[in-house]
């Protein structure tokens, strides 16, 4: 059976010229096949940027074959991948008249790339009104069957689904990650890719190769690869990506939604920003008041007006036993729940409508979900068939202890729409965001920032309600990933100026904050060449590296990798740096050392220990800047 490879091969001959590379990598392909199609169809993308190589079908006997061949490198099977799923801007302080939003022009000009599920092109909030034509440098096209629906907002589009005409969504998420960046005035490039489970159906390098051609700034990745083991140089997203840094483009990525377990981040490659996602301060409040007069603020997206707020009966769907909390299809039957609110444990969010449903099909005038522990704080609300409250865990608790309180339990459940500025602990690390430390990578900390990722309001490919709604809330590391025309080393240290909370597995450096991140003070400079060295501390042979890095890497690099039993020591050396004009460059290094003698209580207990190094200074018109760099130790 035939099926996609990825073909890695060395650096093209120095005397073939660009117009030929097509037929050259024909040449690598097995004579003795039994397929019927001439080998120029087979090859179904010739890559120019992202590596030396081409996708092409074959049977695995075929791609074994290859492997003989001078010049071949290694043939990858294409991989399903997973998607990671309006009052934003004032939550980072983007004032629409004052500060960096405006000193940085609303990032006119520059041209972000998405790789997602297609985009719903008509949607309103993909008008261009008001909005400059695309900058000169733009090389791209629109694959919408001829017709004119690309506009000075959506300059291109393109489709990489082989059996699909058009970059139409059929999955709803790529319209709601690209209206985000597009709200603001930039040109938006859009690339389309299906990637829901086993249905991927091409090469996801030719996204990133038709990026890199056409003149992409910005690219924003909101995908990867199930369960992000696949290490950098068998990753597409991750050879990618590398190219495009070489080319100038800056690379944005989701970290995941696989938390809040440790060693879920996802794109966790040095070289691309991985976003994790924060909560923000506005609730689409639904009030849950108890029998005791006790008020715990809860959030639903069903928001009824007709639905009189008074004291109803309140039961446990888990009276039958721990089996039947999450309300599953047929768990209430034998519970009278006619006429009253119905406790139920949150499930998946995908199976929350139907946990409603379940409770109104069996005559429920309402329903409170509880986050279970591992969702704690995160309240994600629904649009429920009925009207329903999502509460914390804490306060879930609070609820169970009332109910075991009481012989005869009410409870009533008020809307108050949407809040914004009310809540105390925004923002906060999403409960769904992956965490580091990243076993592929685990030298690098990883995620690199957070930013806004629950509850955010965008366009959406069809309508919710069945009316005329073209909008929906969606959470998910996909919405916290910001997008920036800087460098990459501008943007990662700008991040690293902002406090850290929680740990820096949890959110790296700290939230995002644009106004500050534009006049940083102080850049760690980064070349390409730069992540050589580190990928030799990873134990990748030549052959891998030269697979990443398009050339022979240097064998000089080295790096070496330290392990601590107890406190450790932080020297920096020097301790002082004096810049006498701006760019100029400068390092340091910093020194960890075991202290032997200073005993700890909790050492044995401890598995990693956070810190930072912080540089404070000013320029010659009074500025002042604090850089901050975290770093962690882990103990071994």
């Amino acid at each position: 059976m035939k099926t996609f490879f990825l073909i890695s091969l060395t650096q093209k001959p120095d005397d073939l010229l660009e117009s030929n590379l097509h037929e050259w990598y024909t040449t690598f392909l097995p004579k003795a096949t039994s397929s019927l199609i001439p080998n120029q169809q087979r090859i179904v993308h010739s890559y120019h940027n992202v590596i030396t190589g081409f996708a092409a079908k074959l049977t695995p006997q075929e791609a074994k074959a290859m492997e003989l061949k001078e010049g071949f490198i290694s043939a990858r099977v294409e991989r399903p991948v997973s998607l990671h799923t309006t009052f934003t801007p004032k939550f980072l302080d983007l004032q629409q008249n004052v500060g960096g939003w405006k000193s940085s022009h609303y990032g006119e000009g520059v041209i972000i790339g998405l790789i997602d599920t297609g985009i719903k092109h008509d949607h309103p909030s993909f008008l261009d009104k008001g909005m400059p034509p695309p900058p000169a440098k733009w090389r791209g096209r629109c694959d919408f069957n001829g017709k004119r629906t690309c506009n000075n907002k959506i300059v291109g589009a393109r489709n990489f689904i082989w059996d699909v005409d058009a970059p139409v969504e059929d999955i709803p998420h790529g319209s709601h990650t690209a209206s985000e960046p597009c709200r603001s005035r930039q040109c938006i490039w859009t690339s389309e890719r299906d990637s829901h489970g086993d249905r991927a159906k091409s090469p996801l390098g030719n996204v990133k190769d038709a990026a890199i051609e056409e003149g992409v700034d910005v690219l924003t990745i909101s995908m990867s690869y199930s369960n992000g083991s696949v290490p950098f140089f068998d990753d597409i997203f991750a050879l990618g990506a590398f190219r495009a840094i070489q080319k100038g483009i800056f690379v944005s990525c989701s970290a995941g939604n696989g938390g809040p377990s440790p060693s879920t981040v996802t794109n966790a490659t040095p070289w691309n920003l991985t976003v994790a996602a924060s909560t923000i301060d506005r609730e689409i409040r639904a009030t849950v008041k108890l029998g005791n007069n006790v008020e715990l603020y809860g959030q639903s997206l069903f928001q009824p007006k007709d639905f009189h707020s008074k004291l109803l009966p309140l039961v446990d769907s888990a009276s039958n036993g721990e089996s039947v909390a999450f309300c599953e299809k047929g768990s209430l039957k034998n519970i009278d729940v006619k006429g009253k609110i119905v406790i139920c444990q949150a499930s998946f969010p995908e199976r929350r409508i139907f946990q409603g449903q379940e409770v109104k099909d069996n005559g429920g005038a309402g329903m409170i979900l509880i986050n279970g522990v591992e969702d704690g704080d995160t309240i994600i609300p629904d649009a429920h068939v009925l009207p329903a409250s999502c509460l914390s865990y804490k306060d879930g608790l609070l609820v169970k202890g009332y109910l075991n309180s009481t012989s005869s339990p009410t409870v009533a459940i008020s809307f108050q729409g949407t809040l914004i500025g009310k809540s105390k602990i925004a923002p906060q690390v999403a409960s769904f965001s992956s965490r580091g430390p990243s076993l592929l990578s685990p030298g690098m900390l990883k995620p690199d920032i957070i930013g806004p990722g629950v509850n955010i309001l965008a366009a959406w490919a069809e309508s919710v309600d069945n009316a005329t709604n073209l909008f929906n809330v969606v959470s998910g590391t996909s919405n916290g990933m910001p997008t920036s025309e800087w460098s990459s080393s501008s943007h990662q240290e700008c991040s690293s100026e902002l406090n850290v909370p929680a740990t820096v597995f949890d959110m790296g450096s700290g939230h995002v904050d644009p106004s500050k991140a534009l006049n940083p003070g102080l850049v760690y400079d980064i070349e390409p060449d730069d992540y050589i060295s580190y990928l030799c501390g990873l134990g990748y042979n030549d052959k891998q590296v030269r697979t990443i890095v398009q050339r022979k890497a240097n064998s000089r690099y080295m790096s070496v990798v330290v392990t601590w039993e107890g406190i450790i020591g932080v020297e920096v050396t020097p301790n002082e740096i004096e810049f006498k004009e701006v760019g100029e460059k400068a390092s340091y290094s910093v020194t960890f050392t075991r202290l032997r003698n200073v005993a700890t209580s909790n050492s044995s207990t401890t598995s990693f220990r956070q810190g930072s190094v912080v540089w404070s200074g000013h320029d010659d018109d009074g500025g002042k800047y604090v850089v901050t760099s975290n770093f962690a130790v882990v103990f071994v």
